[in-house]
């Protein structure tokens, strides 16, 4: 059973609430940094096309971000879930923007621009010896058609700890089965 848009927010914002330095930045489509004709404004959110990332970190203590994406526009019906993890903290495995598609796609030309984005304003405010990593996966795990919403939560939850790196948490992500048994957990 595919998961719906209020389905994956429903379990990210508790994993929001029970984690406070990790903020859930929500759902949304491949396009949402399309203006909206009414007001020229961004269709998610200045939080999502404009986040104040230095303020969240500084102000907040937010050090992790976690979205969700589909590969549909939004006037499209939706089609395949990804996941997107940002760490600002330096001294965690992983600092950077990852990108994470369980059939192995690199990310759209939306979604790798706004990485690219959020790399320019880490490195404006963040400063660090180490660079501000962009990576996305490259080894398929999805082989069935409606396992992708829980990848793309399970990459989030597990990359929230930041106790690995990047390549350790693709490599160690399972299968299919794997995630549908994950349902219990998340889906209790």
């Amino acid at each position: 059973m595919w998961l719906s848009t209020t389905d994956i927010e429903n379990v990210m914002e508790q994993y929001h609430a029970a984690h406070p330095t990790f903020k859930f930045i929500g759902v949304h489509p491949r396009d949402f940094t399309a203006m909206a004709r009414s007001g020229g404004s961004c269709i998610s959110g200045t939080d999502v096309c404009d986040p104040p990332l230095a303020d969240l970190h500084k102000k907040k203590n937010i050090k992790h971000i976690g979205a969700v994406f589909n590969m549909d526009k939004h006037d499209q019906r939706g089609s395949h879930w990804v996941s997107c993890f940002i760490s600002m903290d330096a001294t965690k495995p992983m600092y950077g923007a990852y990108y994470y598609d369980s059939v192995a796609r690199p990310p759209p030309p939306e979604i790798a621009a706004w990485m690219l984005k959020i790399q320019k304003i880490v490195d404006g405010f963040q400063k660090s010896d180490r660079p501000f990593e962009l990576a996305y996966n490259r080894e398929r795990r999805q082989f069935q058609n409606t396992e992708c919403g829980m990848f793309s939560m399970v990459f989030l939850t597990v990359a929230m700890r930041n106790a690995d790196t990047f390549t350790a948490i693709c490599n160690a992500m399972g299968n299919d089965r794997d995630m549908n048994t994950l349902r219990q957990v998340m889906y209790r």
